[in-house]
């Protein structure tokens, strides 16, 4: 009654009721996110930034997962992101106009020798870059270091079935550990289910790096999760046989008929579904989905440690001198950034995140 802001002061990072009020508040914009930065960490890096250093053409997928994720925090959908899935999905010409521009899992990894050891998080999504990333971070005083990071495209459908094959033939000895993708499948409450990833993907990377030995390691996923197809609606499309609680469809006699609703693959019978919409009944709520092609369904990480730093010569130069209080921005040419690299500025103990605007400038939020 009082206010977000002094409730703040009583809340502790003790319980998960306290927890899950805090991404409920966070969520719905009545705290910012640096309010939770001691009280729960895991939230604080889980909202942070989406700065991926990318092509300039995918540079979308940046503000795309940045909206995702506060969607996902709010279960409510953005106006933003409702705006890119009209822009990027709305037929399936657009859709494989940008899913095109990706490599696969296999076709990104199967000429590196490099690698020692495939790790496979089941259902790893792209939105737990940032998250992910900050959790190896903290294992840098055990000499374990971030290398890379790369988003790629999963196979379609986007199922555990096809895309577990393709991950096997890259490596035979291919390890699966946190499983997310079981635990998407149960029906669950909102927020609580968020607490329950976090605490599932921490534990699977701390229980690898606890016997890290030093070989160079890469994490790799089969397809991503959407946890807005909870919030589209049921199609109930005629003369289709469901799969994955109707992400995705077989049709049943014939070949499948042109729509906007869903892409067809090459077999003319698979069907994907293009939104949140999915193509049977609704999705329940607090369940986590799969099948379709939504960016967050298709898109997924591969992130690659090892015992070396990466070698870097990097060389930042600001290009004004004045800013303008209208225009509160500041421009830098930076070279030598890579995909694991995200600049900040620090300025009066706050930190803005840089953004890359074309080539190699960048502007501060």
């Amino acid at each position: 009654e009082r206010g977000h802001f002094l409730a703040m002061k009583y809340i502790s990072p003790l319980t998960i009721s306290e927890k899950c009020l805090m991404i409920e508040w966070l969520g719905k914009g009545n705290i910012q996110r640096e309010m939770v930065k001691d009280l729960f960490p895991s939230l604080y890096d889980y909202a942070s930034n989406f700065r991926l250093q990318m092509n300039e053409g995918n540079m979308w997928v940046n503000e795309y997962f940045e909206e995702y994720i506060k969607s996902k925090l709010a279960c409510s959908v953005t106006t933003r992101l409702k705006m890119y899935m009209e822009e990027r999905n709305a037929n399936e010409v657009t859709f494989d106009s940008w899913r095109s521009r990706f490599k696969t899992v296999k076709t990104l990894m199967n000429s590196r020798s490099d690698i020692d050891v495939y790790y496979w998080i089941d259902g790893l999504g792209v939105d737990w870059i940032p998250f992910f990333t900050k959790v190896i971070e903290r294992h840098k005083l055990d000499g374990i270091f971030l290398n890379e990071i790369h988003i790629c495209t999963a196979e379609l459908p986007t199922t555990t079935e096809v895309n577990k094959v393709k991950l096997e033939e890259l490596s035979p000895s291919m390890r699966k550990i946190g499983d997310i993708d079981h635990y998407a499948h149960s029906q669950k409450d909102y927020p609580n289910y968020i607490v329950d990833e976090m605490q599932m993907i921490e534990n699977a990377i701390h229980k690898i790096l606890a016997q890290y030995n030093g070989k160079k390691i890469a994490f790799v996923s089969d397809h991503g999760l959407s946890y807005l197809a909870c919030l589209g609606k049921g199609l109930n499309i005629a003369g289709i046989e469901e799969n994955h609680g109707g992400r995705c469809a077989r049709w049943v006699e014939g070949k499948a008929i042109k729509d906007k609703k869903y892409v067809i693959l090459e077999d003319e019978k698979t069907i994907c579904s293009l939104t949140h919409n999915s193509l049977t009944s609704k999705t329940p709520n607090g369940q986590g989905a799969h099948g379709g092609v939504t960016p967050e369904e298709v898109l997924v990480p591969v992130i690659i440690v090892s015992n070396q730093k990466n070698a870097s010569s990097i060389s930042a130069k600001i290009l004004e001198n004045d800013i303008s209080a209208t225009s509160p921005f500041v421009n830098y040419i930076i070279k030598g950034i890579s995909s694991i690299d995200v600049p900040t500025v620090v300025y009066n103990d706050v930190t803005y995140s840089l953004h890359r605007t074309k080539g190699d400038i960048f502007e501060s939020e």
